[in-house]
């Protein structure tokens, strides 16, 4: 199958035709001139892909799983709300390099075109994304690293790493 995507970018006004082809087994292949246009294909075709996994992983980084899946997620959404992953990414999304802004801003886009063309796979949780998400959810699986090292470590000493208590102001 092969699709060619046309990505306009708002914040350039640059317009760029972009090759997104799909192997007998799947695989997406994208032939793009430059790295926004790489990345509109990339963001299209994992919309395509998982677009309900892209959807949750957002939801994880920006502690809102409880809201879509219920109250079983709160411990983990307190969690990531205190680390702050959605904040911190909104606020310093300026500082990142006007050429890592076109990249994301470009995925975002194609991740968005996907779900205009095919609204009905957007889970009723679901929801457009955005540029700060993206560095939201990297903040989110680099700490995750960590955290989960540190964990394993807590349970190599006899702790449960698990076990914070719930408290109510």
């Amino acid at each position: 199958m092969r699709y060619l995507l046309a990505l306009v970018l708002a914040s350039t006004a640059a317009a760029e035709n972009v090759d997104l082809l799909r192997d007998e087994f799947w695989v997406a292949h994208i032939f793009a001139k430059t790295p926004a246009g790489a990345a509109f294909a990339s963001g299209y075709a994992q919309a395509e892909d998982r677009l309900e996994e892209l959807m949750r992983n957002y939801r994880k980084a920006e502690g809102t799983m409880a809201e879509a899946f219920g109250i079983e997620w709160y411990r983990h959404d307190v969690n990531q709300r205190m680390w702050g992953h959605r904040r911190v990414a909104e606020e310093h999304y300026k500082d990142l390099s006007p050429l890592v802004r076109s990249i994301i801003e470009a995925y975002c886009a194609g991740v968005n075109r996907y779900i205009d063309e095919h609204p009905k796979e957007l889970p009723e949780w679901g929801f457009k994304i955005k540029p700060a998400q993206v560095v939201a959810y990297s903040r989110y699986t680099i700490w995750s690293w960590h955290l989960g090292d540190a964990a394993a470590d807590l349970r190599r000493g006899g702790l449960d790493p698990g076990a914070m208590p719930y408290l109510r102001s």
